[in-house]
């Protein structure tokens, strides 16, 4: 194997690796929360803008659908079997599947391209979430008359939006100030935990969003 070729081969190896989890450690997505549904076809009702509801087949069950959903208009192991279909979330209100109801999720009234269903079971806060997962930056390697850029894999940005039952959707701010004062002020109801986050104390940053949302409506509903 050409010298440089196999250098390039090992860098990339290398930096891979370093990218995989530790023996024992696991990475946690907000869709593992859930158990992955067998797979299968699933009953499905869409709810189209304006009220239309039209039932159909999925494929499976996910947290959240990014820009499209494929679906059958009929059971997918019928013959002859029926053609799948790749259908807009920004056309639908919302689906019903399985017991599970999502929404198409909209910002000041337009819609973001994603369907996806609360997090919350109960409660007076609700929260969606979904994941993009990007490449990260490359690195140059150095090499004799060259430099070449090897790519050091993939990561996982998080996306949270929250909503009170009497307001409007909220994209989840990011940085420590303001999600400290977003989210205190969301949590008004529930003194401590406002106090909490308002402090931007351990455990209560963004990456924490989805246990205070449930710390939140535990607390308001044992009022």
């Amino acid at each position: 194997m050409n010298k440089i070729v196999f250098r390039l081969a090992l860098l990339a190896g290398v930096y891979s690796y370093a990218l995989l989890p530790a023996a024992g450690q696991s990475v946690s997505h907000p869709d593992s929360v859930r158990a992955a549904a067998p797979a299968g076809h699933y009953k499905a009702v869409f709810i189209f803008n304006g009220g239309k509801r039209v039932p159909a087949y999925i494929l499976g069950l996910e947290q959240c659908y990014v820009d499209r959903i494929e679906c059958y208009e009929r059971r997918p192991d019928e013959v002859p079997a029926p053609q799948l279909k790749a259908l807009s979330v920004e056309r639908l209100e919302g689906m019903e599947s399985e017991g599970h109801t999502y929404e198409s999720l909209r910002l000041n009234g337009k819609p973001i391209g994603v369907l996806a269903e609360n997090r919350m079971a109960t409660g007076p806060m609700q929260l969606f979430g979904y994941i993009k997962t990007k490449s990260n930056m490359p690195i140059p390697i150095p090499l004799p008359g060259a430099v070449v850029m090897i790519p050091t894999g993939t990561h996982d940005k998080y996306f949270w939006y929250v909503r009170l039952a009497t307001g409007k959707l909220q994209e989840v701010e990011r940085g420590d100030a303001a999600f400290a004062r977003q989210m205190a002020t969301l949590c008004a109801a529930a003194p401590q935990l406002s106090e909490q986050i308002g402090k931007q104390a351990k455990g209560f940053g963004f990456e924490n969003v989805e246990a205070l949302v449930r710390q939140y409506n535990e607390t308001v509903a044992g009022k």
